[in-house]
């Protein structure tokens, strides 16, 4: 029986935030790496300002650029409708890949209302789709993975839920979402 529903932020309630500065940065270097500094971001191992002194010889914003970027993505108000539907009969909440000011944007867009609680990678030192994660936020919720259900939009991280035995759900659409859903009850 689902207890719990835990959800991704970005690719689900917001627009997935890596597409946008991809698309922004010209800077060959930064795009080639883009993904080991996104790790190193979301895991707390450095910080944007860090991150931005860097490429401060390539006189690239990258500070102002992450932060336009997250700025700009807009909340799916239909996933969020849904978030609040939910938490009348579930513990709702999130486990997101995030860094520090990304997540302070988030919190000024109201993103989070809504979520019991919620696990924020930089915080936590630690990322999906690594296993310790989902663990942590199993301890946190007091519940076995077969008691909960997690929605994501990444491939990885659904497959290290499924690992966990947590019930899971590969973001595509809204629509799509509300179907899985049905199949698991839970609406």
């Amino acid at each position: 029986m689902i207890k719990a529903i835990i959800f991704d932020i970005g690719g689900v309630l917001v627009e997935n935030l890596d597409k946008i500065i991809l698309n922004k940065i010209k800077n060959k270097n930064f795009k080639k790496n883009y993904y080991k500094y996104a790790k190193k971001l979301d895991s707390g191992e450095i910080t944007l300002k860090q991150l931005q002194k860097l490429f401060k010889k390539d006189k690239l914003n990258l500070y102002k650029i992450y932060i336009e970027a997250a700025k700009k993505t807009k909340l799916d108000k239909t996933v969020k409708n849904l978030v609040f539907k939910l938490n009348k009969n579930y513990k709702v909440v999130y486990l997101s890949n995030t860094f520090k000011e990304h997540y302070l944007i988030r919190k000024k867009q109201d993103v989070f209302n809504g979520f019991l609680f919620g696990i924020n990678s930089y915080n936590a030192k630690m990322r999906k789709p690594y296993r310790i994660i989902y663990k942590l936020m199993l301890r946190k919720l007091n519940l076995k993975g077969e008691e909960c259900l997690f929605i994501d939009d990444r491939k990885d991280n659904i497959k290290t839920a499924k690992r966990l035995k947590i019930n899971s759900i590969l973001f595509k659409n809204y629509n799509q979402l509300i179907k899985e859903l049905k199949k698991f009850k839970v609406i």
